[in-house]
């Protein structure tokens, strides 16, 4: 189930209907993130993780955040 969700993560999807689910950023949006970051977070969650830690490198500086693998009944 998870090398499921993770190969629509990296797709671009951010949540799915069966099993309801959804992909929480805390420090980002969605549009802010690399095609690598994704990636990254894509073989995570088909690894089995539900959560991990985003670095985004800007040309200034560094930005951080995380994401969550949220599952809930209903979305």
């Amino acid at each position: 189930m998870l090398e499921y969700i993770g190969s629509l993560i990296v797709k671009g999807f951010t949540s799915g209907y069966y099993p309801c689910w959804k992909l929480s950023l805390d420090g980002f949006c969605y549009d802010e993130l690399s095609e690598s970051t994704l990636e990254h977070i894509s073989k995570s969650v088909a690894e089995g993780y539900v959560e991990g830690e985003v670095v985004e490198n800007d040309q200034n500086h560094i930005n951080t955040g995380w994401w969550k693998l949220v599952f809930n009944k209903y979305y």
